[in-house]
C-alpha cells in the first residue's frame, strides 16, 4: 500500500453508513491492510451501533466534522436524492488532502453531473446488494468474488483512479471493470433497474389477489427493496423508459399469443394456480427484452447483471413441458394476471416518464408492503 497511498494507513470517511456504505467498511476493516473508518450518517442509532460494533473507528454526524478527521477517500454512498446538495456542501469546503473521492451508486452520468468536478473523482458501481436495508444486514463479505464497475473520464486523476482498484481489491472483488457512464446506464437500464420496475409492478398487481408460494417470493425478492432508494436511481436513468417500454411491448405479444390460442376443452379459471405460472413468461419477457438490446447494440450485457436479474430470471430457464400444458388450461386467469402486471406497470413509467417522484415513490412503497404482507403470510404457513 505504501506505493499507491504513500502512507502506512488509509483513513477512509464513508458517507452513508446503510447497506452498501456500511458493508464497505467491514470488508476495509476485514481486509489485510490498515484501515481507519470515519463514518457519517444522519441517524444516531446507526452510528453509535457502526462504533459499538467496531466496523467504524470514528463517528460523525456531519460532513464538516468528519473533514476533521482528514480523511484520504471520501466514499459516498447516500441514495442519489442527496447527491446534488452533498456536492454543493462538499465545493464549498476544502477538500485538497483528500486523495480519492468515489461513490458507489447505481447510476453514473447524473453521479458524473453532481461530483464530476472534482478532478480526483471516480464514479464505482459494485455489483452487488441485497432487498435488505440498512447498516444491521451489511456483509464483510458482500463483495467477495464480484464485479465493480468504475466509470472514469478522460480528466480523472490517475493516482486516484488507481487508489479506487487498489481499495476495491482490498474489498475482495474478482474483477474492476471499466466502462463509459453512458453505457453503463443504458446496461443497467436492462439488466437491474428493469427488473427491479417489474418486480414492484407484479407485486402491486398480483400479490393482494394471491398466496404466492416460496419460488413466487424468490423471483419477487426485488420487491423488498427500498423505494427510496430506487425511486431516486430510477428517475436519473433515462434509459429506463424504453427498456420499461420493450419490456410492455414484449409482454403484450405474449397476451396476444395467449389470447388468440384457443383453450383446452375443460379449461378453468384459477388464479391461485394461473399465478404461479406468471413468473415463467415474465422471466421470458425480461429475458427477451435484454436480447433484443443486446442485439441492437451488439453489446453483450446479461454478463453484467447480478443476483436480482438472475432471480427473476430463472423461472424461464426450468423445464417448460408442464407449465406449457398448465398455462393453456389457465389461458384466462393467467392473461389477467398478466393484464395486470401490463396496467401497474405503465403506471409506473408514466410516472418515471412525468418525473412524478413522490407518486412513484408511493407505488414502490404499496409494492414493497404487498411483498412484506406476503412474506409474513408464507412464513406463518410455513410453520
Amino acid at each position: 500500500m505504501e506505493g499507491v497511498a504513500g502512507m502506512t494507513a488509509l483513513r477512509i470517511g464513508i458517507i452513508g453508513a446503510g447497506l452498501i456504505g456500511a458493508s464497505c467498511a467491514r470488508a476495509l476493516k476485514a481486509s489485510d491492510e490498515a484501515m481507519y473508518i470515519i463514518a457519517y450518517d444522519a441517524d444516531p442509532e446507526t452510528l453509535e451501533w457502526l462504533q459499538h460494533e467496531e466496523i467504524a473507528d470514528a463517528i460523525c454526524s456531519d460532513l464538516d466534522a468528519l473533514l476533521m478527521h482528514h480523511p484520504d477517500i471520501l466514499m459516498i454512498a447516500t441514495p442519489p436524492a442527496h447527491w446534488q446538495q452533498l456536492a454543493q456542501h462538499m465545493h464549498a469546503m476544502n477538500l485538497d488532502p483528500v486523495q480519492l473521492i468515489m461513490d458507489v451508486g447505481s447510476i453514473k452520468c447524473y453521479a458524473q453531473s453532481c461530483f464530476g468536478s472534482f478532478t480526483n473523482y471516480v464514479p464505482a458501481h459494485p455489483i452487488a446488494g441485497s432487498h435488505l436495508a440498512g447498516a444491521r444486514h451489511s456483509d464483510a463479505g458482500l463483495f467477495h468474488h464480484k464485479r465493480v464497475i468504475l466509470t472514469p473520464t478522460q480528466a480523472t486523476d490517475a493516482r486516484a483512479l488507481a487508489l479506487a482498484h487498489y481499495l476495491w481489491e482490498a474489498m475482495g472483488v474478482a474483477e474492476v471493470h471499466s466502462m463509459s457512464a453512458e453505457e453503463h446506464d443504458r446496461v443497467y437500464a436492462f439488466v437491474s433497474h428493469l427488473p427491479q420496475l417489474v418486480a414492484y409492478a407484479v407485486a402491486n398487481a398480483m400479490l393482494d389477489k394471491v398466496h404466492p408460494d416460496a419460488a413466487f417470493m424468490q423471483f419477487l425478492r426485488l420487491a423488498g427493496s427500498s423505494p427510496d432508494l430506487w425511486s431516486g436511481i430510477m428517475m436519473h436513468n433515462p434509459h429506463l423508459q424504453e427498456a420499461g417500454e420493450m419490456f410492455l411491448r414484449i409482454l403484450g405479444h405474449m397476451i396476444a399469443e395467449l389470447s388468440g390460442g384457443a383453450p383446452e376443452d375443460g379449461a378453468i379459471t384459477d388464479m391461485q394456480e394461473a399465478a404461479s405460472l406468471c413468473p415463467r413468461i415474465l422471466a421470458a419477457c425480461l429475458i427477451s427484452a435484454v436480447t433484443v438490446e443486446e442485439h441492437r447494440t451488439n453489446q453483450k450485457m446479461i454478463r453484467y447483471a447480478g443476483a436480482g436479474f438472475a432471480d427473476m430470471s430463472a423461472p424461464a430457464m426450468s423445464e417448460p413441458e408442464g407449465d406449457l400444458e398448465r398455462i393453456s388450461r389457465h389461458s384466462h386467469a393467467v392473461i389477467a394476471h398478466l393484464q395486470a402486471v401490463d396496467n401497474a406497470l405503465r403506471e409506473l413509467l408514466i410516472a418515471l416518464i412525468q418525473q412524478e417522484h413522490e407518486v412513484m415513490g408511493r407505488m414502490m412503497h404499496d409494492a414493497q408492503q404487498h411483498y412484506r404482507a406476503s412474506m409474513l403470510h408464507s412464513t406463518h404457513t410455513v410453520h
